[in-house]
């Protein structure tokens, strides 16, 4: 038989569009393996300031004086940096699982929600948390 035969280039192609597949099957595994990492992060730090032994982890709290502190509620400042740390990698990681990584438009809405939750959070820290 003929190495140069159809059949034989048949296989080659094949095996060619196998080996593609499994190395893009492997990096979309890659990707949401490292997106997953990523989101567990700051979702463990979230439950970490929601459980009062990270306030030293919320910004400008911890350097405050005592009087300034004193103005904010602490259990509501918690709550609100916990939900941040909750909502914006469950925002950021929703594009991988939904296999749509390489979206761009996907991207700029994340970017987008990301930026109106923390406005929001900064201003409910400097409204709603206050005594």
């Amino acid at each position: 038989m003929n190495n140069k035969s159809p059949k034989n280039k048949r296989k080659k192609r094949n095996y060619a569009y196998l080996c593609s597949q499994n190395l893009k099957d492997m990096s979309d595994f890659i990707g949401i393996v490292i997106t997953s990492i990523v989101s567990i992060i700051p979702i463990g730090l979230g439950i970490f300031v929601l459980s009062g032994w990270g306030d030293s982890l919320i910004a400008g709290y911890n350097t405050a004086s005592k009087e300034e502190q004193q103005k904010y509620d602490i259990k509501r400042l918690r709550l609100v940096v916990a939900l941040i740390l909750f909502i914006v990698p469950v925002v950021i990681s929703i594009p991988f699982f939904l296999g749509k990584e390489d979206n761009a438009m996907a991207h700029i809405l994340t970017t987008i929600v990301c930026v109106i939750v923390v406005i929001v959070g900064v201003v409910l820290a400097n409204t709603w948390c206050k005594k």
